[in-house]
């Protein structure tokens, strides 16, 4: 896991998605967890992203 992830996962929900919908698809750090994901919104695979990688 990279500083960037870490401090995504350090803060709350609401900012670290205001944070990466900032970024480019590719500087992601959900990227490969979105590729493999069901869920059809950016905001709701970034939520899931980080409870699991909050665990």
């Amino acid at each position: 896991m990279n500083n960037l992830e870490k401090w995504l996962i350090s803060i709350e929900p609401e900012k670290v998605i205001e944070e990466i919908q900032k970024r480019a698809c590719s500087e992601c750090p959900a990227a490969e967890y979105c590729k493999n994901s069901p869920l059809n919104f950016c905001t709701e695979v970034l939520y899931t992203w980080a409870k699991e990688e909050a665990v």
